[in-house]
């Protein structure tokens, strides 16, 4: 207990000494002050915009570095059985993986 008590004052101590901290923002407060229009906002959201150009197949190489490079982008985090799961396949058979597991 007297450990932890030395530990507190310790750190509010600490705290002491950085005079030049910012106080924390108050994002509601900021977002008031702005007079944000909420509603030009959502109605924006509403818009739909018609796409006319897309992406182009992917021609290049499909080893192991672009293999780890599309599950960073497509997980939190990866392990090596992931790049197991993925030896040996195209990538056309690679994607149909990922979207079958992400409609799933």
């Amino acid at each position: 207990m007297n450990l932890l008590l030395n530990l507190l004052i310790k750190i509010f101590k600490v705290q002491q000494k950085r005079p030049n901290q910012e106080p924390p923002i108050d994002l509601v407060e900021q977002f008031y002050k702005e007079n944000v229009d909420l509603k030009a906002i959502l109605n924006a959201r509403k818009a739909k915009k018609e796409v006319t150009s897309g992406l182009e197949p992917y021609t290049g190489e499909f080893g192991p570095a672009q293999k780890k490079h599309l599950l960073n982008r497509t997980m939190v985090g990866m392990a090596k059985r992931h790049m197991d799961d993925l030896e040996g396949l195209s990538l056309v058979f690679t994607k149909k993986i990922k979207i079958k597991e992400t409609i799933s």
